[in-house]
C-alpha cells in the first residue's frame, strides 16, 4: 500500500491540547470515561481547517483548573497556534463535542458545543472571534442535561438551518442519589473490580430538536420527535436517509436501540428505527453506539451508516435498501451487513468511537477509519480477554465494486496505524490542502494528535465548497447531496452533514478520490430545497466553489 499515515503531535504541529475528562486511572463516574471531540471549521476565513478542541473535567469533585475548550489556528501547513482566548472562547465545565456550521447565513462558520449543564453556541463575529449567544437563541438547555453531539440541518423547510442535540443522562442525579445513601461512584462490579455504574439503570435523557425562527432566535420544539423515548444517545447524524426531499436523523444510543427519525416534511419526527432495521444488529440485539458516520460505500447512490461499539461486539455497516415508494420518496429500510462486508473481525475486540467514511488513497470509494480506546484500565489484568485499555486504531480498505468488503490494512498503514492509546472523538479534513484526508484523533486524559496522509494524493481528486442561495436553501445547505462521475470509475454520492464521528464534526469541504482520472465529467447536486445544479468536466486536482442558482462551477 502506497499510502502512509504519520502521527504528529505538539512538537510537529503546535497542536496537543491534553484532555482533563476525570481523574487519569480513577474514573468515579460514566461521565469521566467518555472523553470529548473536535470541532472542524475555518474559523477565520482563511480557507483552511482549524480545530476546537471540547475538554472535559471532573464531574463531581473540585474542578480542574487546566480543563478548557480551546482553539487552534492553523497556517495551511499544519502549524497550529492556540488562539483560544483572543478568540474569546471560555467554555470550562464538562465538555464533549458539538459541530460548526454557518447557522446565521453570514458567510463563517459558528459552533455549537455541548458540556453538562448549559450549553453554548458561539457565534462567529467575522474577524476570528466568537461570541457565546447560546442563551439569547433559546440553545442553552437545561442546567441538568448532559449534552454529547449535535448534528445540523433544516429540519422543517424554511431555508434555515435547526439544531438536533444529543443528550445522553441525568448525571447530576446521579451523583445526588448516590451520595444520598453513602453509594461511592465506583460501585458497581467488572471482572472482581469497582467501576463506575452505568448507563444502565441509570436517569436516560430526551434528545432536543429547536427550529430557527426567522428573527435568528431557536424554538425548542422537542415535542415533535413524536413519542420520543428516553435514551442515553452520543451522536447523531442528519441526512435524506429515504429521500423525499426532507432531512432525517439517525442518533446512535448507548446499550438501547438507536432513534432513526423520519421527517414527515415540516419538521415533525416519527421512530421507524425497528421498522427500517437500524435501530439494532442483525441479532436483534441493541449495541452500545458511539460514533456514525453516513455515506455511500457501495456507490448505489443511497446513503449508508457505520456504527462504533463495545469491545468484543463488531462496529456495524448498515446498508440502505430502501425502496421507491409510488407517491415519491423511499420506503426506509437499512440491512446490517456488518459480516458480509467483512467488518465485524476487525473491529470485534476493539472499543472504538470515531467513525468515518473516507477514501484516504483517493481511489473512489468509501473506506473506513476508526478510533479505539477501552473504558476499563483494568482489562489490562485480563490478557484472556484479547484486548487493552490502550489501542490501536483501525483502517479498513474497500476493495471496490458494487458488492464491496473491507479489509484490514492497518498493519501497512505507516507509524500512524502503529500508535495504541486511549483514542476518543475526532474529525477528517485535509488540514494541510494536499489533496488527501487527514484525521485528528482526541485521546482521553491524554494529548489530542493528527494523523497526516502522506500518499493519498498520488490519485487524482476533486474538492467542492458548496453554497446555498440563503432564499430556498440555507446558505450553509447542510444535507445537500452530492453525485460524482469520473471516467473508469463507479458513481460516487456523497452528503453534507455537520455532525459526525464521535462528539465530533468534519471538514465541510467535500472530498472526492477520482483515480486516474484528469476531471469529473459529470457533477450533480441535489439541494436541501430540492433543487439541482449540474456541472460537465470539471478539472481535477482543484477545488470548486457550487452555489445553487449559478450555473458555471468556480474553481478556488
Amino acid at each position: 500500500m502506497s499510502v502512509r499515515f504519520t502521527d504528529l503531535h505538539e512538537e510537529a504541529t503546535g497542536f496537543g491540547p491534553v484532555n482533563h475528562t476525570g481523574i487519569p486511572g480513577d474514573k468515579q463516574w460514566i461521565a469521566e470515561a467518555m472523553g470529548g471531540g473536535a470541532i472542524l471549521l475555518d474559523h477565520d476565513g482563511d480557507g483552511d481547517q482549524d480545530i476546537l478542541f471540547v475538554d472535559g473535567n471532573v464531574v463531581a469533585r473540585p474542578k480542574d483548573p487546566g480543563a478548557r475548550t480551546r482553539l487552534y489556528r492553523n497556517d495551511g501547513k499544519l502549524r497550529f497556534t492556540e488562539v483560544t482566548r483572543e478568540a474569546g472562547i471560555d467554555i470550562t465545565g464538562v465538555g464533549y463535542g458539538g459541530a460548526a456550521a454557518d447557522y446565521d447565513g453570514d458567510g463563517d462558520a459558528d459552533a455549537f458545543v455541548g458540556v453538562l449543564g448549559r450549553n453554548h453556541l458561539l457565534r462567529n463575529n467575522g474577524d476570528g472571534t466568537f461570541t457565546d449567544v447560546a442563551a439569547a437563541a433559546g440553545v442553552e438547555g437545561d442546567e441538568r442535561e448532559m449534552s454529547t453531539a449535535c448534528a445540523w440541518a433544516d429540519f422543517d423547510g424554511d431555508g434555515r438551518l435547526d439544531l438536533y442535540v444529543a443528550n445522553y443522562l441525568d448525571m447530576m442525579k446521579v451523583v445526588d442519589d448516590f451520595r444520598a445513601v453513602g453509594r461511592p461512584g465506583r460501585s458497581c462490579d467488572w471482572r472482581g473490580f469497582k467501576v463506575y455504574c452505568g448507563p444502565k439503570m441509570l436517569p436516560y435523557q430526551k434528545d432536543r430538536l429547536y427550529l430557527q425562527t426567522a428573527d435568528g432566535v431557536f424554538r425548542d420544539a422537542t415535542e415533535n420527535l413524536r413519542g420520543q423515548a428516553a435514551r442515553p444517545t452520543f451522536q447523531p447524524v442528519a441526512a435524506d436517509f429515504d429521500g423525499d426531499g426532507d432531512m432525517d436523523v439517525f442518533a446512535a444510543n448507548d446499550t438501547e436501540p438507536h432513534h432513526f427519525w423520519v421527517n414527515d416534511g415540516k419538521g415533525v419526527f416519527t421512530d421507524e428505527g425497528m421498522i427500517a432495521g437500524c435501530a439494532v444488529n442483525a441479532d436483534v440485539k441493541p449495541q452500545a453506539g458511539m460514533g456514525v458516520d453516513v455515506s455511500d460505500y457501495d456507490h448505489d447512490g443511497l446513503l449508508d451508516l457505520t456504527i462504533t461499539n463495545f469491545s468484543h461486539d463488531y462496529n456495524t455497516v448498515f446498508r440502505n435498501q430502501s425502496k421507491a415508494r409510488a407517491s415519491g420518496g423511499r420506503r426506509p429500510a437499512f440491512e446490517d451487513v456488518t459480516v458480509r462486508v467483512g467488518v465485524n473481525l476487525p473491529t470485534f475486540v476493539s472499543l472504538c468511537w470515531a467513525a468515518h467514511f473516507t477514501d484516504f488513497d483517493n481511489d473512489g470509494d468509501r473506506d473506513l477509519f476508526y478510533a479505539a480506546g477501552h473504558v476499563f484500565g483494568e482489562i489490562d489484568n485480563f490478557a484472556a480477554s484479547g484486548t487493552t485499555y490502550r489501542q490501536r486504531n483501525l483502517l479498513l480498505e474497500n476493495l471496490g465494486g458494487t458488492s464491496p468488503v473491507f479489509a484490514d490494512v492497518g498493519d501497512e498503514a505507516g507509524p500512524g496505524f502503529r500508535a495504541e492509546d486511549v483514542h476518543r472523538g475526532g474529525g477528517q479534513a485535509d488540514l494541510d490542502d494536499d489533496g488527501d484526508m487527514d484525521f485528528v484523533v482526541a485521546v482521553l486524559n491524554g494529548k489530542a494528535y493528527i494523523l497526516r496522509n502522506d500518499g493519498g494524493n498520488a490519485n487524482a481528486w476533486i474538492r467542492f465548497t458548496l453554497r446555498g442561495d440563503w432564499k430556498r436553501s440555507p446558505r450553509d445547505p447542510a444535507g445537500a447531496l452530492v453525485r460524482v462521475e469520473a471516467e473508469g470509475l463507479l458513481p460516487q454520492t456523497d452528503v453534507l452533514h455537520h455532525g459526525d464521528s464521535f462528539c465530533s464534526s468534519s471538514d465541510p469541504r467535500l472530498l472526492f478520490g477520482l483515480g486516474s482520472a484528469a476531471k469529473a465529467s459529470r457533477v450533480l447536486v441535489t439541494w436541501p430545497s430540492g433543487a439541482k445544479s449540474e456541472y460537465r468536466d470539471l478539472d481535477a486536482r482543484a477545488h470548486w466553489l457550487l452555489e445553487e442558482g449559478v450555473p458555471e462551477a468556480k474553481k478556488l
